[in-house]
């Protein structure tokens, strides 16, 4: 007996190993299994995932290349046969990767595969100087920075560019690209790579300074406070220079150990920060003149320490945001938490932490997403709003939440990325309100409350007078008491187009253009200082029928712009923005490369068209110098192609995008990818 039942055990060890190994023999096959492509030519390969007997596995997979936006592949998920033929084509040069992976429930049972697909460099084509400043200062340097292109038009960072100048004995370059200006003259700068090349004049003058002016903010300030500077090289008479550059330094001595470094940083604009406590002096410097600044740097106390009592747990899934929120009602004196997931099934899980050291879920709501990125809860405690990306649907959103027993959550409304419509007759109004209404108190610390509010529109009021109806039992309640917040209540009425267009004639000045057009360039210096949108918005409300639409126009152009700044020339990639931490270092990492932005524009080109003042087109371009991406392919809708962590997530940051072309009547991408046109027709029309 005890012979028979070793028999058995070894039989069953070898059957569940072979079906292991089973399982890890399904791969991918290539056919090709490598691809050599020009830029912008078209190829295809034919992909296999077979199981340990070469059958094909009958599974579907997603195709996607690597690094992000480099490779088109058609179709990006194949059917469930388990074999696709794919269209590749490139848009970058190097060494490129069609990547795939088997679709499944289980993250432990995905196969992985890829296969490389070689680009050569295209030839050189242009260089262009990113700063072409055409005069210099004696005794003064400045930073040359160039960009070059291939013919594909591309960014080619890979390109070694030589510096050098018709006369060095007026200006000479140094190893790093400054152009130090010697003596007054002319010279030509020029810029060599490979065989083409690029060169204008620059003019070297005699220097006016005489005096620098350093003045700062403050004299004290924290670890980690930004201090501001300003630097003004001044003349004989006194008279700022402004286009003389000036260069900052720092020296200091620390406040604790021995012989430990003052850490800190000051960028070209003056605008200084310090790690570490100390005295600090900051030095203005140019033309041989100088001017020095002593700034004291305290500690900013933060003595305690982080001390973990507890864990929540969550071994199956991968957490994603976090909220923590106090309990209202019965639930008053506890606390509770909510957390999203990704990559998951679409769970938010609610905790009570009100025992750090004994965390619990206590509530799952399960949405369909693949992804919860983002949770957040009311200041009162009784709302949650969670988002969803990676629906089955391909339709992504967010979803609202009555949590006010967060024992038995409740799901009271969803919204997807589609424009949410409702039907208006003539007459009809909308009303709008802040939170300061609501939690407007009285001189008792009562709430006016939601219940008061609704109140007033059940009652049998004439429309007319509703709106003050409102504002009258608000005052009434609040009496002499001193608002702690804004009150903002906001009445919309549909009426027909007869009266729109009376409203407009009312409005309309002979004194102002309806046709016009205007260009702004604005190059790396003004993007680091300069807020452009207020002046855009300050221009288009000059027509009159525009300030009807400006809270759309203004929605239009600030996406665009942000999007032509953030991923065109700072190259941020939106997929950092997948968790709380990597929302947080996304903003940080902008900020850096920002200040430390030193080459590249953006266009931004606006033409107003009108036809007797009845019907006009609002024409919007935005152009970056950035090396663009493949519009063609990328759309909110490929949200369903997230693969893990590492795939191509939020390619528009989820619901940008498809909000602005839901406002305009058309939004065309042009060139590379780098420059988009927007129209905005008036009277405004649904788009069919």
């Amino acid at each position: 007996m005890k012979k028979y039942f070793l028999i058995i055990c070894l039989l069953l060890f070898s059957f569940v190993f072979t079906q292991e190994k089973a399982e890890e023999k399904t791969k991918f096959i290539f056919e090709p299994d490598s691809l050599f492509l020009q830029v912008g030519e078209t190829g295809s390969v034919t992909i296999k995932l077979v199981n340990s007997n070469g059958e094909l596995a009958n599974n579907p997979f997603y195709v996607y290349g690597r690094p992000r936006r480099s490779l088109e592949s058609s179709p990006r998920i194949s059917d469930s046969t388990g074999v696709a033929t794919v269209s590749i084509k490139p848009y970058k040069p190097g060494k490129l990767t069609l990547s795939v992976r088997s679709i499944s429930q289980k993250r432990e049972d995905r196969v992985y595969g890829g296969m490389t697909v070689q680009v050569p460099f295209p030839p050189l084509n242009r260089i262009v100087f990113d700063n072409p400043q055409k005069k210099l200062y004696v005794g003064t340097s400045l930073q040359y920075k160039t960009t070059v292109f291939d013919e594909a038009n591309l960014l080619r960072d890979d390109a070694k560019v030589e510096l050098s100048t018709s006369n060095s004995n007026i200006a000479e370059f140094d190893n790093y690209g400054n152009l130090n200006a010697k003596k007054t003259g002319k010279v030509n700068v020029v810029a060599n790579a490979d065989n083409i090349s690029e060169s204008f004049e620059i003019k070297i003058v005699k220097n006016p300074v005489r005096k620098i002016s350093l003045e700062a903010e403050k004299n004290i300030i924290r670890t980690g406070d930004v201090l501001h500077l300003s630097a003004k090289p001044l003349d004989r008479s006194g008279r700022h220079i402004k286009d003389v550059p000036i260069v900052y330094s720092y020296n200091g001595k620390a406040e604790y150990g021995i012989g430990l470094p003052a850490a800190a940083l000051i960028n070209t604009s003056g605008k200084f920060v310090a790690e570490t406590p100390g005295v600090f002096t900051i030095t203005a410097q140019s033309g041989g003149f100088s001017a020095r600044k002593t700034i004291k740097v305290i500690p900013r106390n933060v003595k305690k320490r982080v001390r973990v009592v507890g864990h929540g747990t969550v071994s199956n899934v991968n957490t994603s945001d976090l909220w923590v929120w106090p309990g209202v009602e019965k639930h008053k004196g506890k606390d509770f938490a909510v957390t999203g997931t990704w990559g998951a099934n679409g769970e938010a899980y609610f905790w009570d932490v009100t025992d750090p050291s004994k965390m619990a879920i206590i509530d799952t709501i399960t949405v369909d997403a693949r992804t919860v990125n983002d949770v957040k809860v009311s200041e009162d405690g009784r709302v949650a709003v969670i988002t969803r990306e990676g629906a089955s649907n391909r339709k992504n959103g967010f979803v609202v939440l009555d949590i006010t027993d967060p024992f038995n959550v409740k799901i009271t409304a969803e919204f997807n990325d589609d424009m949410t419509e409702h039907s208006m007759d003539i007459e009809d109004r909308f009303f709008m309100w802040s939170d300061g209404i609501v939690e407007a108190r009285n001189s008792q610390g009562e709430m006016f409350g939601e219940e008061r509010l609704r109140s007033i529109f059940s009652n049998d009021i004439d429309p007319n007078v509703l709106f003050d109806a409102v504002q009258k039992s608000i005052n009434e309640f609040v009496g002499e008491t001193e608002k702690d917040d804004d009150t903002t209540l906001v009445e919309l009425k549909m009426v027909d187009d007869e009266a729109v267009d009376q409203a407009v004639s009312s409005r309309r000045s002979s004194s102002v253009a309806s046709d016009w057009k205007i260009d702004y360039e604005l190059g790396a210096d003004s993007l680091r200082n300069f807020n452009p949108l207020p002046l855009v918005m300050h221009i288009m409300m000059e027509v009159p029928i525009l300030r009807v639409m400006g809270g759309q126009l203004f929605t239009v152009v600030s996406e665009l712009f942000s999007n032509a700044l953030e991923h065109g020339l700072l190259t941020l990639d939106s997929a950092m923005k997948s968790t709380p931490a990597g929302f947080a270092e996304f903003y940080a990492v902008r900020e850096q490369r920002l200040n430390a932005l030193q080459s590249g524009f953006i266009k931004i080109q606006m033409q107003h068209t009108s036809k007797n003042g009845r019907t006009g087109i609002f024409k919007l371009s935005i152009e970056d110098s950035g090396e663009g991406f493949n519009y063609k392919k990328v759309s909110h809708e490929k949200a369903l192609e997230i693969a893990d962590n590492t795939s191509e997530k939020n390619i528009y940051s989820g619901r940008g995008l498809p909000l602005i072309n839901a406002l305009c009547h058309s939004l065309e991408y042009v060139g590379c990818g780098n420059k988009v046109v927007a129209e905005i027709h008036w009277p405004q029309k649904n788009k069919v």
